[in-house]
């Protein structure tokens, strides 16, 4: 599969943090355009490989000079990437195990609006992995898994109040481990 995508806005709308500590609504004409591809190997009976590829680019349009927006979107990665794979191991006639894998890229982005140093978010890797145990032709399904297993630390938002020597950022969620049962009616 693959998505080529361009979105025109007019007054695309955007908070921000003022130099003074205030609070700001941006309505700035934007553009964004890119293009995504996904695709999925069957490589065996039992095993999968999957992988997307991303790129993107925007910007503001007629931004006035004494603007505080930065130039690039915030949250905007210009490039990201996910590969993983799915190996299923069939058990007697009806049930399975199944394990996936898979790594997430994001390129470095600002997760402010004034695209300042503080608000980068760094190149982010994120490993996530799950296991399960499917019975009943796969109408059941006990799991365990993780999300950012291996606890990598990233910004996804911030706020720079750089006027009153302020910053407040939000990292990413850390690692998460679940247990789920699931069942299919």
């Amino acid at each position: 599969n693959y998505t080529v995508f361009f979105y025109d806005y007019t007054d695309f709308f955007a908070t921000a943090t003022g130099t003074g500590g205030n609070f700001i609504v941006v309505n700035q004409d934007a553009e964004f355009y890119g293009v995504e591809f996904e695709a999925t190997a069957r490589m065996t009976e039992q095993l999968d490989l999957f992988a997307s590829l991303g790129w993107q680019e925007g910007k503001y349009r007629g931004v006035p000079a004494d603007s505080t927006i930065g130039d690039e979107p915030q949250r905007m990665p210009q490039w990201t990437a996910k590969v993983g794979t799915t190996w299923v191991k069939p058990v007697g006639d009806n049930d399975a195990f199944r394990f996936t894998v898979d790594w997430n890229y994001n390129e470095d982005y600002f997760t402010n609006l004034q695209n300042t140093p503080i608000g980068r978010s760094g190149e982010v890797h994120i490993w996530n992995a799950l296991a399960a145990f499917e019975f009943d032709d796969g109408r059941y399904a006990i799991s365990a898994s993780c999300k950012n297993c291996l606890d990598n630390d990233y910004l996804t938002q911030s706020f720079d109040f750089a006027g009153i020597n302020f910053v407040q950022v939000y990292p990413g969620m850390p690692r998460e481990w679940m247990v789920g049962f699931k069942a299919k009616f």
